[in-house]
């Protein structure tokens, strides 16, 4: 009767620790593969931006105010998935945003307004140097 005792006082014990320590690797497993997958679709969301604004940059027959759209599009999709927002801000208010924390964003922003609503979406050289200037932006996030 003692050996059963002895063994009921160390298999019951050891087998909710066991239990609870399959329980806990098996839940952090899964979260894991939670966040692993929603990295990978962080990356190729980025990669399909910076591609977007690389093929705007080597594009054979550049149209400044076509290539200042897509631009915007890419722009604005972006700092829409940065900040986790429902609804996309005026490059103004982005700047606002970003004047605390972020001076090259800001400054970005800033930038794509002036061009948007000055005329200057023209100019083909302007348009070149925002897109560059993105691409940095996105090559450090």
């Amino acid at each position: 009767m003692g050996i059963l005792k002895i063994l009921f006082d160390i298999i019951i014990p050891l087998t909710l620790v066991a239990a609870i320590l399959i329980t806990i690797i098996w839940v952090l497993n899964f979260k894991n593969k939670k966040i692993s997958k929603l990295l990978e679709s962080e990356r190729r969301r980025f990669q399909l931006y910076k591609e977007g604004v690389k093929s705007l940059q080597q594009s054979p027959y550049p149209n400044p105010r076509k290539n200042f759209d897509a631009l915007n599009k890419y722009a604005r999709a972006f700092f829409k998935e940065y900040l986790k927002l429902d609804y996309s801000l005026t490059y103004l208010e982005l700047e606002k945003h970003f004047r605390k924390n972020n001076k090259n964003l800001a400054d970005f922003c800033k930038k794509m307004s002036d061009i948007n609503y000055t005329g200057g979406k023209d100019k083909k050289e302007e348009i070149e140097k925002l897109a560059k200037e993105f691409n940095k932006i996105l090559e450090s996030y």
